[in-house]
């Protein structure tokens, strides 16, 4: 059952997500709606890796899913235009790199979920937010606090507000997992 507080936390979340992609101005675009949809999958991979069956390890379930993906960016990438030659070797490597980190870090990612409920992973999915304006700052020399940063903490907040009143309701013995 999804109570008041967590609507209004939607809602708080939801405004964040407005006042970072200012819609009706121009720098809006339609492919800033993509990151509605990775958010709709991400949520669903949290409550379904809690639905496989706990005999099946972890690392199968992971190589099944990176196999599924695998195809998914084949055929969008041809529905996209098809693939473009890498420039260099250091571009092979970063790609290679950017796929053994993010391996690593979905793996690690399907291992929590298997474990634990998701609201008890949300800090660490809000903690990824800093870490992206650091290393946009570091890497590109982007600092958009003005824009990203009033939504941002919309969005931390409502996320919070859902994850602290879980856990209060945990330990007052409401909340069954």
């Amino acid at each position: 059952r999804v109570g008041v507080i967590r609507w209004a936390a939607v809602a708080i979340g939801f405004v964040g997500v407005l006042l970072i992609m200012r819609p009706g101005t121009d720098a809006f675009a339609w492919h800033m709606l993509l990151p509605f949809g990775a958010s709709a999958l991400y949520a669903f991979t949290g409550v379904s890796a809690r639905m496989v069956d706990e005999g099946v390890p972890t690392p199968l379930f992971n190589l099944y899913s990176s196999a599924v993906a695998a195809v998914g960016s084949v055929v969008l990438a041809f529905a996209l235009g098809g693939f473009s030659p890498l420039a260099s070797l250091y571009d092979a490597g970063m790609i290679f790199l950017m796929g053994l980190f993010g391996g690593s870090a979905v793996l690690c990612l399907v291992v929590s979920f298997r474990m634990t409920e998701p609201s008890n992973l949300a800090p660490f999915s809000y903690f990824g937010i800093p870490i992206a304006f650091v290393f946009g700052w570091l890497f590109f020399g982007e600092a958009p606090i003005d824009t990203l940063m009033p939504g941002a903490l919309l969005i931390v907040f409502g996320g919070l507000m859902i994850v602290f009143r879980e856990r209060r309701l945990r330990r007052a013995g409401r909340l069954v997992e």
